[in-house]
């Protein structure tokens, strides 16, 4: 059975999938980068697996579909970490078995053996597509409507960080449900370290637009098509590669550009300072690719340069710096590329997001997607969409996470945009709350329920909460940032032992600072009281 036990909002996710999976026959989980989708995928697959068996008095047969070797590859071995008494076996160019119960193939492998599967009468009880925003493509769509015709009772989960294709094809005839995990909840609850947005995009002086005679164009980033392979166009690269270095955080880089001869003269220029990047160059063998990626997660590299071979898939905790020379054409896209900075690891509290192609302007929404299954289908019948959604916000001028700025005069802050000092906790019933710790005043923000935008703030010093007030988010901060003044934390102290043993297993630690870790105590010291203030506060305005 299942050795691993889950972080509360996967066990929501899973229980949640599984049930869909019975009732609706398909489910679809949407989760930011590094809420741990291979584990949900393989507890929704190893609960699906014993229930079909308690059910049906027999084993299902389950296929397990990806596109890209990495994920493949992280699929079948967390799979058989976590149920290691369920054979498995693999379906690609260099092994093809349909040995044991649960399948992992390659799509373009499983594509070309359906006819010998129908032969055989191999069909499958369930078909899991990982990163599903793909199985629009021709090659998924043929094996689903092959098993579907061969088994029309068939199920169907999907896992995907971004839903919404960017041809706008929709997914609402594959799944009419989903749940979902922001990258937003996942940062706040610390499960995720905090990005830095930095925009070093050069801008461009283009001539008049066709038919006009006048008026300049300026266009902020598209280097492909704006950063010309001349003398001006290297002396371009190398600035912007100086900007890199001169703003990047200590550690690992893993550089996106927009064409290989880009990503040829970023390398080139890095070598010529002395660095050593990696490259994965264009139709580079499998095992030299293998020799860069290990070069630059163990050995001397501390950049690793491609085009969009890491955009998914590709998972290496230590990065702290996501360099973008390159214009995304879809908001999916820029998700996958910032996600690849987002994963915690030991002595890790933030990363550094560096745009150098106008991505962050293009999608000020920041990390998280609202899920579109629907597409450019008009009038859909049969609509049943359900969301989970953790930490939604509900205004529509919030900023996108972790984008934090001074307090210019007339600004109005946000839950997604708290001043400094005030750090986020997650709580299971209170939902994402802010504290501010200083030395000798406390003060905690967190939402009235049953209310849009109405927070409450509460306001003590070390040894009692002795004041409260109600108003919108940005009424709650100012009030808080008077009483406990300016507060800069060290953003690299780390959190001590004494600190984690203080708050896990209840509060993820992994990503947490110094002093976020303080707060998360805060919290945990002030909880109980909280909870008698608010039930005053509700008795009160129940009775009046």
């Amino acid at each position: 059975m299942e050795k691993i036990k889950l972080y509360p909002y996967q066990e929501d996710a899973v229980s949640n999938a599984v049930r869909m999976l019975s009732e609706r026959g398909n489910s679809l989980i949407v989760a930011g980068t590094g809420a741990g989708k291979t584990i949900m995928l393989s507890s929704v697959i190893g609960r699906f697996f014993y229930g079909f068996q308690a059910a049906a008095g027999r084993k299902p047969h389950i296929l397990v579909l990806v596109h890209r070797t990495e994920i493949h590859g992280q699929n079948f071995k967390k799979f058989s970490w976590v149920y290691p008494e369920i054979p498995v076996s693999e379906v690609t160019a260099s092994r093809k078995s349909l040995h044991g119960y649960v399948h992992f193939g390659m799509v373009q492998t499983v594509c070309g053996l359906l006819e010998d599967f129908a032969q055989a009468g191999s069909f499958f009880d369930l078909i899991v597509i990982d990163e599903c925003h793909h199985s629009a493509a021709a090659t998924y769509a043929a094996i689903i409507d092959w098993n579907r015709r061969g088994k029309p009772e068939a199920s169907l989960l999907g896992v995907t960080a971004t839903p919404n294709r960017g041809d706008k094809v929709p997914l609402i005839h594959l799944f009419d449900n989903f749940y979902q995990i922001t990258t937003r909840f996942l940062i706040d609850s610390h499960y995720l370290v905090r990005p830095t947005f930095i925009d070093c995009s050069p801008e461009f002086t283009l001539p008049p637009k066709k038919g006009k005679t006048s008026g300049e164009v300026l266009e902020k980033g598209h280097l492909s098509k704006n950063c010309k392979f001349d003398e001006e166009g290297y002396a371009l690269i190398r600035k912007l590669c100086a900007t890199y270095l001169n703003k990047k955080a200590p550690g690992k880089s893993v550089i996106f550009a927009p064409s290989h001869k880009f990503c040829e003269a970023i390398f080139a220029e890095l070598t010529r300072l002395g660095r050593k990047p990696a490259y994965l160059s264009k139709n580079i063998p499998e095992d030299m690719r293998k020799d860069e990626i290990d070069r630059f997660e163990h050995g001397n590299a501390d950049e690793l340069i491609n085009v969009d071979i890491s955009t998914e898939g590709y998972d290496y905790p230590p990065i702290r710096n996501v360099v973008d020379f390159d214009t995304n054409g879809t908001h999916g896209q820029w998700i996958q590329k910032v996600g690849r900075g987002l994963r915690t690891c030991e002595g890790k509290t933030g990363c550094m997001v560096l745009d150098f192609g106008g991505n962050i302007d293009l999608y000020p929404q920041g990390v998280d997607t609202e899920v579109n299954l629907i597409g450019v289908v008009k009038n859909p019948r049969e609509q049943h969409l359900s969301e989970e959604d953790l930490f939604r916000s509900h205004e529509a001028n919030d900023k996108s996470t972790a984008e934090y700025q001074e307090n210019p005069s007339g600004y109005e802050f946000t839950p997604y945009n708290p001043p400094q000092g005030f750090e986020t906790v997650s709580d299971k019933h209170y939902g994402v709350v802010f504290v501010s710790c200083g030395s000798v005043h406390d003060c905690i923000i967190l939402k009235a329920q049953g209310t849009d935008n109405t927070y409450h703030v509460f306001l003590g010093d070390k040894k009692e909460l002795f004041a409260h007030d109600s108003g919108t988010f940005d009424d709650c901060v100012k009030k808080g940032t008077a009483w406990c003044g300016a507060i800069e934390a060290d953003p690299a102290r780390t959190i001590s032992r004494l600190q984690t043993r203080l708050l896990a297993p209840e509060f993820a630690t992994s990503a947490l600072t110094w002093y976020g870790a303080n707060c998360c105590i805060c919290w945990k010291t002030w909880r109980g009281v909280i909870g008698k203030m608010t039930e005053e506060i509700q008795n009160a305005r129940s009775l009046a």
